[in-house]
């Protein structure tokens, strides 16, 4: 299982995924199953401006026009109600789940560590107390390779 979310190790701490439901994430860190935890210092790298998008993804096709206005209006929705957050904005956004996809096209052999796996408190921090199961825990995902594959893939599909 690959899961994009947590806050840097070792401490954790605010995350918008982990906010979504920290006592699910509990769960999925207390189970066998083994897991590759891609954190928000990790997924945070996917960045792109906007303007990459707008000659990258919007020419190909009617998905790459749709995709892109999506995320323009997304944008424009989030920079009004996450004023508070650490939200993108502005020329720039950050194509935070994509590494879900590189990874599954390259396990990154270099990229991690063999950590245990957190508890994680209510307000979104790490607690180590060394009887936890261990995973893989991300520290770098090649941005280049996760975001060229989308825009070559989209290119050959959808070409001009």
């Amino acid at each position: 299982m690959i899961w994009i979310g947590g806050g840097h190790y070792p401490i954790g701490g605010w995350e918008y995924n982990l906010l979504n439901d920290i006592d699910a994430a509990n769960v999925v860190f207390d189970t066998n199953v083994g897991l590759w935890q891609v954190p928000h210092t990790v997924y945070t790298t996917m960045r792109v401006s906007i303007a990459e998008l707008a000659y990258k993804v919007k020419p190909y096709g009617e998905i790459g026009s749709y995709l892109y206005q999506q995320l323009i209006d997304f944008n424009d929705w989030a920079a009004g109600a996450f004023q508070n957050t650490p939200w993108s904005k502005g020329e720039m956004w950050s194509l935070d789940d994509s590494p879900a996809i590189s990874l599954l096209l390259d396990d990154h052999e270099y990229g991690y560590e063999i950590k245990p796996a957190p508890r994680i408190t209510e307000d979104m921090y790490y607690v180590h107390d060394q009887k936890e199961r261990m995973i893989r825990v991300y520290h770098y995902v090649d941005p280049r390779f996760t975001l060229e594959d989308m825009f070559a893939k989209l290119a050959l599909t959808y070409g001009k």
